[in-house]
């Protein structure tokens, strides 16, 4: 995280948006997650229905 200036005593508002990109990265995170089972569960099911 970015260092606050000299004499400027706001490393609250800097943790902050840490923490809005962090939670950010997390529901990108977990979306590319649910968007790949979604899609490993569809592969699967094509592969089964190619099988029968």
């Amino acid at each position: 995280s970015v260092r606050p200036e000299p004499g400027s005593n706001s490393p609250i508002s800097i943790e902050k948006s840490d923490m809005l990109i962090l939670k950010h990265l997390t529901r990108k995170l977990i979306l590319t997650m649910k968007f790949q089972k979604r899609k490993i569960r569809c592969e699967t099911h094509q592969f089964w229905i190619s099988l029968s």
